[in-house]
């Protein structure tokens, strides 16, 4: 049995900073872009995946975690 603190990311449980929370999807162009949604990390890529992976990595979940956007995202520059 899994208490509410349990389905919380592990640094949420332990006190530390929240992980980020990422959003992949194409911009304008068609460019692949991951974008924190705090503004604070992001970049374009060659491909989903790559931008999936980039994602999960920064924010310590899986890829198949990271929100697909179907409207166009943009990076903040």
């Amino acid at each position: 049995m899994t208490t509410p603190a349990d389905t919380k990311p592990p640094s949420a449980r332990s006190g530390l900073a929240p992980t980020p929370d990422f959003i992949v999807g194409q911009n304008r162009l068609g460019q692949w872009v991951a974008v924190e949604r705090r503004g604070h990390g992001g970049g374009l890529f060659a491909s989903r995946d790559a931008a999936l992976h980039y994602a999960a990595l920064e924010s310590a979940r899986r890829s198949t975690e990271i929100p697909l956007s179907e409207e166009p995202v943009e990076l903040p520059i």
